[in-house]
């Protein structure tokens, strides 16, 4: 999907953005989280075999965003790895990989999104009740990490 009016360009993830959409999504973590643990985030190392849908933004031969679906039931699936690089922050890239991945879901039979972000990432939590989704839950892992879950059904 080319985006004339932002520049930017929207593809189905290739062999050849693995190095850059890791760096990407890792970066992005590492800036929340301090401190980062790449370790927990091992499924950005192949994401060919990890994520059943993902897509990258790419701008000015720059990769810059990315976001992911992995499919959980036949007709649900998580929205996973949604990254944009600082930079190109409130641009509507996140917003446009965010539609695309809705549009594939929604092609491939999915009716319901679901997804999880940190509880004190407000600029995430923010972005994803905009866009559609309600808040399910607030919860606490074995970790410690404080997350909340949230939901959106496709019509």
């Amino acid at each position: 999907v080319i985006n004339p009016s932002k520049n930017f360009t929207i593809r189905p993830f290739q062999p050849s953005d693995q190095e850059a959409a890791k760096r990407l999504v890792l970066s992005g973590l590492a800036e929340r989280f301090n401190p980062f643990k790449p370790e927990l985030n091992t499924d950005v190392s192949d994401i060919a075999k990890n994520f059943s849908v993902f897509l990258v933004a790419y701008l000015d031969n720059e990769l810059v965003a990315t976001g992911g679906l992995k499919f959980e039931t036949e007709t649900s699936a998580k929205v996973v790895r949604m990254s944009t690089a600082k930079v190109y922050r409130q641009r509507g890239i996140a917003r446009a990989i965010l539609g695309e991945l809705e549009s594939l879901a929604r092609f491939q039979g999915i009716n319901r999104l679901t997804l999880v972000t940190n509880r004190d990432w407000l600029e995430a939590v923010n972005f994803y009740q905009r866009h559609g989704f309600r808040l399910l839950e607030h919860y606490m892992d074995e970790t410690g990490f404080q997350g909340v879950r949230f939901s959106k059904d496709l019509l």
